[in-house]
Order: C-alpha cells, then structure tokens, then sequence
C-alpha cells in the first residue's frame, strides 16, 4: 500500500507508474527496421510492458489520458505510447528548438538495422539515396524542411535545418491514431 502511494505522490515525475520499476540501463538509441516495422525490438503497435527492455526513461509525461510520452535524454531518442501500444519514436540528430526540455538529453546517430548511420551532417541527397525520392518535401517555418518518405507501413519523417543538416528523425506507422 505505502509502494502504491509513493508512486503516485512520485507522479509528477513519473506519469505512469509502471516505468518505476524498470531498471536504468545505459543502452544506446536502438536500430530501426522498416521492412518489419521495428524500433529496436519494439515493433509498432507493441504494447508498452515491452518497452521493458529499454530500460528506465529519464522522462515520463502523460499528455491527455491515453498518450504516454517516454523521453531517453542519455541515448537521445523517445517512444509514444498511444493507448498502451507503440506509436511513435523519434531519435534526437542534432539541435532543435522543439526538443524536449527534458535534463541531459544528448544526441544520437540513429541507424537502419544493418544499414547506414544518420548524423547531423546527413543530407536530403544521402536520404535519398537509401530511401529514394520523398514522398513530401515541407518548409515548416524559418529554420526547418521536413523530408518524408514513406516505407512500406511506416512514415519517415527527417526534419532538416536550413543549412540541410538533419535535426531530427519521426517515425510512425501510416495509419495512427490521434494524439
């Protein structure tokens, strides 16, 4: 009854009190697999207990009651839960007014499973070469180009600075549902 108390005067922290139990695991961002629709070993769609194996987020925010927002400051990458199930992951490339302000965030260099890494010096010419011509090209505002392709079930949205270096990596599956 106390453990079931501190977890919710912890709420603050922790908007889900299942993550407090997971230990802290020093991992880096994991590798993405778009013909089977992974984030490491999380396909989408997977409920979150399996997020178990990532280990203990330094960030955890509800927003509304049935979206769950998991921020890895340490290995520079989140995951959403929409529902209880996977729904969206990003990795954090470079810097980004929009990132989340949560304390010692770091960038990473996310990778496709067995193939090549992305860097802050990644441009929309090396995008194009593994994925091919974008399915949508968007000027969001002054300091940011969104480059989406379209692979199989998921999006893959690269938002690029205006000098065409890559801040930031979205992915999703086609069809989702709202946050």
């Amino acid at each position: 009854m106390a453990l079931s108390l501190l977890r919710r005067l912890l709420a603050g922290q922790y908007s889900d009190h299942a993550v407090l139990d997971w230990p802290v695991i020093d991992a880096p961002a994991p590798e993405v697999n778009v013909a089977e629709n992974r984030f490491g070993r999380l396909k989408f769609g997977a409920p979150l207990d399996d997020a178990h194996y990532l280990g203990k987020p330094e960030s955890c925010r509800r927003i509304g009651r049935d979206y769950l927002e998991l921020v890895y400051a340490r290995a520079g990458f989140q995951v959403d839960f929409d529902h209880g199930l996977l729904a969206y992951g990003a990795f954090f490339v470079g810097p980004d007014e929009a990132q989340p302000a949560t304390e010692g965030l770091t960038y990473c260099f996310p990778a496709l499973e067995g193939g090549p890494r992305f860097t802050p010096q990644t441009s929309r010419a090396d995008l194009e070469k593994v994925f091919g011509p974008p399915d949508q090209v968007d000027a969001m505002d002054a300091d940011d180009v969104i480059v989406t392709f379209r692979k199989g079930d998921l999006v893959l949205e690269f938002e690029m600075n205006l000098a065409g270096g890559l801040k930031r990596w979205n992915i999703y599956p086609e069809k989702q549902t709202s946050r």
